[in-house]
């Protein structure tokens, strides 16, 4: 399968980068507070923008450096196919 990120919405929840990166909520809102985990208010909403996120993970000098989340978007339910 050959698709790209794309597939993960532009804005994610706190509790959907929480699934993503296997943290709990109260680590999550942490990194997030300590601008380790970048993200934007709307509102009194906090969002994450994806390619922020997934900038941030390749700069991460780890095995996750590499990290694809398309098998996140596969669990979700969504398909690569007619993109």
């Amino acid at each position: 399968m050959n698709c790209d990120n794309t597939l993960i919405p532009m804005l994610l929840t706190v509790a959907e980068v929480q699934k993503l990166l296997r943290l709990g909520r109260g680590k999550t809102y942490a990194l997030i507070r300590a601008n380790k985990i970048p993200s934007i208010r709307l509102g009194g909403a906090i969002r994450i923008p994806r390619d922020a996120l997934l900038h941030m993970l390749q700069e991460i000098p780890s095995p996750v450096a590499n990290l694809h989340l398309v098998p996140w978007a596969e669990k979700e339910g969504k398909s690569c196919e007619g993109m």
